[in-house]
């Protein structure tokens, strides 16, 4: 099932070990991670022209077909290279050229890269789209800021405000490596699985070694992160 990238069998086998497996226990906070301490919306105040209403930095979920082998060494790049400012206007959700075609709103057209704060939302993703399916990885973005996508020009008309995020957050910039803290399932579920469960207490974490955070790396640095979700 795992395609190998460049480790050794010896490192990847390292990866699925028990030992480098966490656990978050608090559902509240990975069903919407817009409710962890230091989530931040961002008005775009500069960007209103293509309508960015708000950037939002936080954890978010991305799902996504390549295995962690993959995953872990080469982060999320950009599948198609940001060359013009129509790509930006896109990746709003509300970009005015869908305007005669409101149905599109809150399509992103592949542009970007897409991610979200349900982690359901992004397991939906994985399991509709592959088969077998593919994986739900963990992305720290607290330093980052990506566009809150918006569906309809009404939502995107009302005020601001972090809880009521309920749609994909885009970034522009390719995603590294070290900012991906791992992936993650529920416990005791067959990653082979084509249907995650409607609801689930926990879900096990399974550690990036390079994902660094506050000069800390790989297992002692998503300790930190677990006990913010865990609050």
């Amino acid at each position: 099932m795992f395609k190998r990238g460049s480790r050794s069998r010896s490192q990847t086998d390292n990866i699925f070990s028990k030992k480098n497996v966490l656990q978050l226990t608090n559902a509240l906070k990975f069903e919407n991670t817009t409710t962890i301490p230091g989530s931040r919306l961002i008005p775009a105040v500069t960007s209103r022209e293509y309508r960015a209403k708000s950037y939002f930095s936080g954890y978010v979920f991305r799902g996504d077909a390549r295995p962690p082998d993959i995953i872990f060494e080469q982060g999320f790049m950009l599948l198609k290279p940001v060359t013009e400012m129509r790509q930006a206007h896109l990746m709003t959700g509300v970009c005015s050229e869908l305007d005669e075609s409101p149905c599109y709103y809150g399509y992103t057209f592949k542009q970007g890269i897409s991610t979200t704060v349900h982690v359901y939302d992004a397991a939906y993703y994985t399991v509709r789209r592959w088969r077998p399916p593919g994986y739900v990885y963990l992305i720290d973005a607290m330093d980052m800021a990506g566009f809150v996508v918006y569906n309809t020009m009404d939502k995107f008309s009302e005020p601001p405000v972090l809880e009521d995020i309920h749609y994909e957050v885009c970034f522009l910039a390719p995603i590294p490596n070290t900012s991906i803290i791992g992936f993650v399932l529920p416990e005791g579920h067959d990653p082979l699985s084509s249907v995650w469960p409607e609801a689930t207490k926990r879900l096990n974490l399974t550690v990036n070694p390079e994902y660094w955070s506050d000069s800390e790396k790989g297992l002692t640095a998503a300790k930190k992160v677990v006990r913010l979700f865990n609050a």
